[in-house]
């Protein structure tokens, strides 16, 4: 559970880096 939690958020940080990006 703690690992999948970990997951999105990075996917999150992710999504919001390539908004920025744009």
């Amino acid at each position: 559970m703690f690992y999948l939690y970990v997951f999105q958020a990075l996917l999150l940080s992710l999504n919001v880096g390539k908004r920025k990006a744009l």
